[in-house]
């Protein structure tokens, strides 16, 4: 079956379960509520393919992610698979008009990362495993 396929199935078939679980990964993660949805569509896809999806980070304080990037500088890289982007880029650090958390990126691991990027780009998200420097788990919104 084709993942595209495949993916309109899943759709049918979870109903509005991801439009339900917008608030918890807007207040779990800090999300961007639209970005939320396709988040929840992507982790509940990872979790029928058998991925066993681990949601590891949403939002992060610009200041967070600076110190983060100073880390992988310095060669401290424990639980960095990647070299941190500018706060001012990441869309990790998306505020909201009113300095809300309102991130349009997510980092979900799964046992299969290849599928799940595969599983990523065929619901619309970039997924980080298809950078020039890839980042496999890393999912936004393009």
């Amino acid at each position: 079956m084709v993942m595209e396929d495949w993916v309109m199935k899943l759709k049918a078939w979870a109903g509005k379960w991801p439009e339900q679980a917008v608030p918890y990964f807007v207040s779990a993660w800090g999300l961007n509520r639209g970005f939320a949805s396709r988040a929840a569509m992507l982790y509940l896809a990872c979790w029928a393919a058998g991925l066993n999806p681990r949601v590891t980070s949403g939002f992060r304080d610009p200041k967070k992610q600076a110190a983060m990037r100073a880390a992988w500088d310095r060669g401290d890289r424990a639980g960095l698979i990647v070299r941190p982007a500018d706060p001012s880029k990441s869309k990790h650090c998306s505020t909201s008009i009113t300095g809300a958390p309102d991130a349009l990126a997510i980092d979900m691991q799964c046992k299969d990362n290849e599928l799940a990027a595969r599983i990523g780009k065929a619901l619309g998200l970039r997924a980080g495993l298809y950078f020039t420097t890839p980042d496999p788990g890393h999912f936004d919104a393009g």
